[in-house]
């Protein structure tokens, strides 16, 4: 079965992420976007080009190269029209690398502007599908290993010659590894180095998943200078218009609007509330690790889709109620966040179905884990406002777990426990809130 997975961070320099990811396993449709031109403008146009390719028509015996070529042109004409009616975004571009399944899924088609990348990682070793768009020396009249040199063409260019979109079609098979990134990537770590990586990852045969946790963390070790987003498939079973396992539409649209807010896009501009809700369906993987707050509203559910990921990062989650169902298989993850609800806070686990809660805080009226049977719960550096209580099945570990002492947290910075509260097997120190930190 085919596995898909997509991540992005904002690295350890930059403070906003203008990055942007399209992961639609179900539609054989995966895209990294990597947008240019400043804080505000940037983010807006990979939030655009993210929208056009999302678009793709899911639909058999259509040429893939056809679409994609399509739809890099519609974003280039959104990015335009954009960058007109505003004057903050008239410099604003997005470089972009998006793939498709063809219908029997034994072959991918890429479409490609810029300098992200895409590889095909196999028993043959590791083969770059794309080349960099990027100008020459003599065009820049610089010394060529000076510095990085800039893209020579991108989604915001008014001006593009010829075929600017550079298309390509591979062969594929079972077991390949596919892999989409963001220069935050490829630039950080050694070519030497990230080739090697890349066949570790695809001989160890790990699901998508881990392959884009492992390369995220791998380009944060080398410094995260930039912002780095990966793509990664397992190429799996896949038949356009018959699949078995195939999504319905709400749920890819769901995905699709997770990967918007995780990377940050106001494709509104400053029309968009400051705050974004939680989604309401998630498959594949999601990190929302650049949302420093999000709401949950009374009665509020997220569904992790069977087999998928859901990790919360950096965040503070405040609102009334929020229960998570985790479908056969998949994991719902907290990591570095607080939790303030005044109501209920319920996680509700299938068959296989995983829990990890690290260096958080959660504050609730109440806490309720629910596990059908055969999951994993893992809790380690956590603060409670009250205590757990698991339901079914369930064999929890807990890690430095303690009860909150204090007066409540104030707002991004946990309490310390007051004097008095039992320290023994707690953490030594609250844990951290820091909104966005890796």
């Amino acid at each position: 079965m085919m596995s898909a997975s997509a991540r992005t961070h904002a690295g350890r320099v930059r403070p906003h992420n203008e990055d942007a990811a399209v992961c639609r396993a179900e539609q054989g449709l995966f895209a990294v976007i990597d947008g240019m031109g400043g804080q505000e403008a940037g983010e807006v146009a990979a939030a655009i080009a993210a929208v056009a390719i999302a678009e793709v028509p899911n639909l058999p015996r259509i040429a893939s190269e056809t679409v994609l070529v399509a739809a890099m042109k519609e974003a280039r004409a959104r990015i335009l029209k954009q960058a007109e009616s505003e004057p903050g975004q008239k410099d604003m571009g997005a470089v972009a690398t998006a793939v498709r399944l063809e219908d029997s899924g034994r072959a991918v088609a890429v479409a490609h502007v810029g300098d992200t990348r895409a590889w095909l990682v196999n028993a043959k070793g590791v083969r770059q599908l794309t080349h960099d768009h990027v100008a020459t020396a003599a065009a820049e009249g610089a010394n060529p290993a000076s510095t990085k040199r800039p893209v020579a063409r991108d989604l915001g260019r008014k001006v593009m010659d010829g075929e600017w979109v550079e298309t390509g079609r591979f062969p594929v098979a079972r077991g390949d590894l596919l892999l989409l990134a963001s220069d935050g990537l490829h630039d950080a770590v050694p070519a030497e180095e990230l080739t090697e990586e890349f066949m570790r990852l695809w001989r160890e045969g790990g699901d998508a998943d881990a392959v884009t946790s492992r390369l995220i963390a791998l380009a944060l070790a080398r410094g995260g200078p930039d912002n780095v987003t990966v793509v990664a498939v397992r190429i799996g079973r896949f038949h356009r218009g018959r699949n078995p396992r195939r999504l319905g539409f709400n749920v890819t649209v769901g995905l699709f609007l997770a990967m918007a807010v995780l990377a940050g896009l106001t494709l509104f501009g400053r029309r968009l509330p400051p705050v974004a809700d939680l989604p309401n369906r998630v498959t594949v993987a999601t990190d929302f690790g650049t949302m420093p707050v999000v709401e949950a509203e009374a009665g509020k559910t997220t569904t992790i889709s069977a087999g998928s990921t859901f990790d919360v990062r950096g965040t503070q989650v405040r609102g009334v109620d929020w229960r998570i169902e985790v479908g056969e298989g998949g994991s719902f993850a907290l990591e570095q966040t607080t939790v303030q609800l005044s109501g209920a806070l319920t996680v509700v686990l299938a068959q296989g179905a995983s829990l990890r809660i690290e260096d958080s805080r959660l504050e609730a009226g109440s806490i309720r884990v629910v596990s059908t049977g055969g999951g994993a719960i893992v809790l380690k550096n956590v603060w409670l406002g009250t205590a757990a209580v698991y339901e079914g099945p369930v064999a929890a570990r807990e890690t430095n777990v303690a009860l909150l002492g204090g007066p409540p947290a104030v707002e991004g910075a946990p309490a310390a426990p007051s004097e008095g509260v039992p320290t023994e097997g707690a953490p030594t120190k609250p844990a951290p809130v820091a909104p966005g930190a890796p």
